[in-house]
């Protein structure tokens, strides 16, 4: 267990109404975002490989908010 510690969240949120929109919000996340969370979404679902994809080039570990 960790004691004295912090951890601090800061949100950047990034609206993706479509599938071309992906690609530029990770653009927007550049050099500022640490970790990657998603909502459930039908778009976010429908996409997960190429969000995955995207991450994966950024570094940014990922988190969905629906278990596969």
């Amino acid at each position: 267990m960790l004691q004295n510690s912090e951890l601090i969240v800061y949100s950047l949120k990034r609206n993706v109404g479509q599938s071309r929109d992906i690609a530029s919000a990770f653009e927007g996340l550049k050099a500022r975002a640490e970790a990657l969370y998603t909502i459930a979404d039908p778009l976010v679902n429908t996409h997960r490989l190429r969000i995955n994809t995207f991450a994966l080039a950024a570094h940014l570990p990922t988190m969905f908010g629906q278990r596969e």
